[in-house]
């Protein structure tokens, strides 16, 4: 395969099949990328470029030195691919080249592909901060005492719904309900801005979202709505249909085109299902192995994962899986660590993560991580800076973007 020619002599590497650059652009200061274009920094200094918003599978954005020749190409949305090795990115994040004096590029980006936050905590008292960490690798980025956003008010238990580049945060709980919904994106991370409002003011509701459309489902006390909002807008929830079971503290996972939903009651091991670019009411999908609630679920783009519960009388550690396109009964997985339910949740396609919780006893601090393709027990993933249950998790690459 022939590679991409820059200007004053310069080739690029060998390029991907069928995909072409129609311009390229000397910069020599930061700038945002459009597709299929190239760029070549001719500065001496760093350059930051910004992938485009707008990027697909099969577009391109070369990026090169004007000396040195060595060009970096992005053949889709999930993958930055150079002569030297893989990083994961996606539209919105940045890298940094270094300056053109430098023998070989130094590339910094994060793994937007990895990115994945908690939403409130509850340690003492309510409170509305948040933490940041990378599902790719092990640890916390940025924990509690951290913080660089926060939501607007104290609460845990939101109904989080999250696209590739917004995470929404709906009602929750601070002692009573809420009828709150707010939104921060990706990219900045910077605050929670107001995005509207639920149909019932309530708390304990789950949330689920493909990447246009997200859902929140149940609630406290006794609630069966569902409702969805548009992710990319800002407005009201509107009514899409009645869950079977009434429920709280609900489990929900998806992938793009159907939404997941376990058991809401003590006493139910039920697991309905919904479309999601629909409206209607969910229908039945089978049972989960034992029954409880307060547990929470997560999933790639074709299998969900239940984990913890409280029973009625103890927490438990059983982890569960389903087909998400099938329907029927859960199977076993394995066991968490340690038992917990109020925990939160969050993955990308190939690993999930558990964040804190409560044993029954006493609140954790750790985060727990399964790869979800495989069965067994979890492993700890890192540890949160304070003991704390009802953070709800979210991540720009789970199930239902993809």
């Amino acid at each position: 395969k022939s590679g991409y020619s820059g200007p004053s002599g310069s080739s690029g590497t060998s390029g991907t099949s069928g995909t072409t650059v129609t311009a390229w652009n000397t910069i020599t200061t930061d700038t945002t990328a459009s597709a299929n274009q190239g760029y070549l920094n001719n500065s001496t200094g760093d350059v930051i470029i910004t992938l485009p918003t707008d990027a697909s599978v099969g577009n391109a954005v070369i990026i090169t030195n004007i000396n040195s020749g060595y060009s970096f190409v992005t053949p889709g949305t999930n993958w930055f691919i150079n002569q030297f090795g893989t990083i994961m990115l996606e539209p919105f994040q940045s890298i940094t080249l270094r300056a053109i004096t430098s023998s070989l590029w130094n590339i910094e980006a994060g793994n937007a592909s990895s990115k994945a936050l908690g939403l409130g905590a509850y340690s003492s008292t309510y409170r509305n901060w948040c933490v940041q960490f990378n599902l790719a690798t092990l640890g916390i980025t940025t924990n509690f005492d951290q913080i660089k956003f926060v939501l607007s008010t104290a609460r845990i238990n939101t109904a989080a719904m999250s696209s590739k580049t917004r995470c929404v945060a709906g009602m929750g709980d601070s002692g009573s309900g809420t009828d709150l919904i707010e939104y921060v994106e990706f990219s900045t991370l910077s605050g929670m801005t107001n995005f509207g409002t639920a149909t019932v003011s309530r708390r304990y509701a789950g949330g689920i979202a493909n990447t246009t459309r997200g859902i929140m489902a149940g609630g406290h006390v006794g609630y069966n709505i569902i409702e969805y909002i548009t992710i990319a807008s800002t407005g009201n929830a509107t009514d899409f249909g009645d869950l079977i079971e009434t429920g709280q503290t609900i489990m929900t996972c998806g992938s793009s085109t159907r939404g997941i939903i376990g058991s809401g009651n003590v006493s139910s091991n039920m697991i309905e299902y919904i479309t999601i670019a629909s409206t209607g009411n969910a229908s039945d999908f089978g049972d989960l192995l034992i029954t409880g609630y307060m547990g929470a679920a997560l999933s790639s783009n074709t299998r969900g994962i239940f984990g913890g519960r409280y029973n009625g009388s103890d927490a438990v550690n059983i982890i569960e899986y389903i087909t998400i396109a099938s329907t029927g009964n859960s199977s076993d997985f394995g066991d968490l660590i340690t038992k917990i339910y109020q925990e939160g949740t969050t993955s990308n396609l190939t690993r999930g993560v558990f964040i804190g919780g409560d044993n029954y006893n006493s609140y954790i601090n750790t985060l727990q991580y399964i790869t979800i393709a495989t069965t067994g027990n979890s492993l700890e993933f890192g540890r949160l800076d304070l003991m704390t249950y009802g953070t709800t998790g979210a991540s720009c690459a789970h199930g239902g973007l993809y």
